[in-house]
């Protein structure tokens, strides 16, 4: 017998179907922030992702501690700052459209994920999504998956997940879903290579 067909497909947000306009970090360093506090301040942020606190409390927190030069406004410009890929989208529809289920499968806090609910419309093309600040557990946790494989009814091992990630991905792997990298510049050719190559489009 061959391989099970892939029943759902989990997307990664950034990185997959979104793009800020630079790179979180170079915003950072066109500030003047030294390579250590951006990557203090970046685990601060990632400390947020499974909902048990609000990031930008911890965020300004951060910036006044250290006595760097960021705003609060900056810091909400900075995390809401992205763009829905129109061709990625669209490559979301063909398998939509091919009966397969396709979910948002998502890092964020809760300011940025109220954010994206609220500003980038994923309702009209995503069947379902699932935000690690509402779950409670987050990326690269296995339980972040297999929380979502159990909520849709769809077994790890029919379920396809797409992150720009390697950290990511593996612990995917790890749990029985069947995982691709997609690294974040790599184009929809990438993406829709990696949907086609497990069956999901021709």
């Amino acid at each position: 017998m061959g391989e099970r067909p892939v029943r759902a497909v989990l997307f990664d947000a950034d990185g997959v179907l979104q793009k800020p306009r630079a790179h979180w970090t170079v915003h950072l360093r066109e500030r003047g922030w030294a390579a250590s506090d951006i990557e203090d301040f970046i685990d601060t942020v990632d400390s947020t992702l499974d909902g048990h606190a609000r990031m930008y409390p911890l965020a300004d927190a951060f910036v006044a501690a250290r006595g760097l030069p960021f705003t609060h406004d900056e810091n909400v410009a900075l995390w809401l700052d992205a763009t829905v890929d129109a061709d990625a989208l669209a490559i979301v529809g063909e398998v939509r459209a091919r009966g397969v289920r396709t979910i948002l499968a998502t890092n964020q806090s809760h300011e940025r994920a109220e954010w994206m609910q609220a500003t980038l419309g994923y309702e009209d093309h995503l069947d379902e999504q699932y935000y690690s600040n509402e779950l409670g557990i987050a990326k690269p946790d296995p339980a972040f998956f297999t929380t979502i494989c159990d909520a849709t009814g769809v077994e790890v091992a029919d379920a396809l997940f797409i992150d720009d990630r390697t950290d990511n991905v593996e612990p995917a792997r790890a749990v029985g879903l069947r995982a691709e990298l997609h690294p974040w510049d790599a184009g929809p050719d990438h993406l829709r290579a990696i949907l086609a190559r497990h069956g999901v489009l021709a």
